[in-house]
């Protein structure tokens, strides 16, 4: 069987059909889940105690007894584990 100079497309009139991007379902973070957020060049850990599937909106409680209400985007953007620097200062 010979297969140089075969089509792929079996109808070369007919376009290929467009990509659909594809919607991906939220899935919310775990209550418990860590996160990590540096206030004034300090690094506390806090952990999500209440989410709110339709708002996409969670309550993290810090070590040090503070909270504040985070977007999904931003959990996402404090759950990496903090670097630990050293500095040089003297």
């Amino acid at each position: 069987m010979d297969l140089q100079g075969c089509q792929t497309n079996s109808n070369p009139a007919r376009a290929p059909a467009p990509r659909v991007p594809i919607k991906k379902r939220f899935v919310p973070h775990q209550l418990g889940m860590i996160i990590y957020k540096q206030f004034h060049s300090k690094t506390y850990q806090g952990k999500i105690v209440q989410n709110d599937a339709c708002e996409k909106l969670y309550k993290i409680l810090y070590e040090d007894g503070d909270a504040e209400e985070m977007s999904h985007e931003e959990v996402i953007k404090y759950t990496k584990a903090p670097i630990e620097t050293t500095s040089t200062c003297f």
